[in-house]
Formats: structure tokens, C-alpha cells, sequence
């Protein structure tokens, strides 16, 4: 028999700390559409006055916006940790949308880093792309190897792990 660990829903912190973290969460949000409408949007209107001097690159650049897009707004949902804690099955299935997403946007970035006409850009481009493709592989890795708590390390969210034989 092997044995699986199931989270469950941990009671909501008291007081201060909840309000501060759904306040957070609320910039995250904001900040995180803000950039979708205010950035990248912009790119799925595929015409050359859009993309100006990157219009020879068009085409990666906007795989790399749909990759983008794909893991900002997946990882919306795979931050919200209520729904993480209820719904485990729908993280999983967004984590896999968030992860093809980056996998597509750091692809797509690291040829842009070839033909970028700005070299501080390019270089901008290679770093995150790769910080991006980093953190995401270990994240995976982790949960593949059952280390949850590695795998969400950064949200601190306390759920009670228990061992089922069964």
C-alpha cells in the first residue's frame, strides 16, 4: 500500500493578517492585469505600426506574449491559495497551463535575445527567461517528487499534512 498526502483546508488566519494577505493579493491582481491590458494586449493586434521596429521578429515576439500570458494569468489562480486548499485537481490543471505557458514564453524569448535590436534588452530578456524557466522546472521537480513543502514554499500557506494508508 502506498501512501498519499492530501491537504486540507487550514483554518483562515485571525485578525490583521488575513485582511493584509487578501490586500496583497488584491495588488497582485491589479498589478498583474494591469501590465496584461497594458503591455501586452497591445501585440495581438498584428500589424507592423503595432510592433515597429520589431516587426521582423513578429512572430516570436507574439508566441512570447501568448506564452506571457498564458503563465501571468495561470498564475493568478495557482497564488490564490483558498482555492488551491479546496481544489487541488483545477491547481494541477492550471500548473500544467502555467507551465506550458512559460515553457512557450521562454522559448520565444531566448531566440528574441538573438535578434533583439536593443542589446540591454536582449539581455534582460535571456535573464528572465531563464530565472523563469528555473524556477518553474524546480517547482515542478519538487512536486514530482512529492516535496510539497518546497513546492510552495513562497506562499507559506499552512495546510495540515496527513498520511492515508489505504
Amino acid at each position: 500500500m502506498s501512501s498519499t498526502q492530501v491537504p486540507e483546508i487550514a483554518a483562515p488566519a485571525p485578525g490583521r493578517g488575513g485582511v493584509l494577505r487578501w490586500a496583497f493579493f488584491g495588488l497582485v491582481v491589479v498589478g498583474a492585469l494591469f501590465f496584461f491590458f497594458d503591455a501586452a494586449a497591445r501585440y495581438f493586434n498584428y500589424e507592423e505600426s503595432t510592433y515597429g521596429r520589431y516587426w521582423p521578429s513578429a512572430g516570436w515576439l507574439l508566441t512570447h506574449v501568448i506564452g506571457g500570458s498564458l503563465a501571468l494569468l495561470a498564475g493568478l489562480f495557482q497564488i490564490w491559495s483558498g482555492l488551491r486548499a479546496v481544489k487541488l485537481n483545477f491547481h494541477r490543471w492550471i500548473g500544467r497551463i502555467y507551465f506550458t505557458g512559460v515553457v512557450i514564453g521562454s522559448i520565444s524569448a531566448f531566440y528574441l535575445v538573438t535578434v533583439s535590436p536593443i542589446p540591454t534588452f536582449g539581455i534582460s530578456l535571456g535573464g528572465l527567461g531563464t530565472a523563469w524557466i528555473a524556477t518553474s522546472v524546480m517547482a515542478y521537480l519538487a512536486v514530482r517528487r512529492g516535496q510539497i513543502e518546497a513546492h510552495r514554499s513562497m506562499s507559506r500557506i499552512p495546510l495540515k499534512q496527513e498520511r492515508l494508508s489505504g
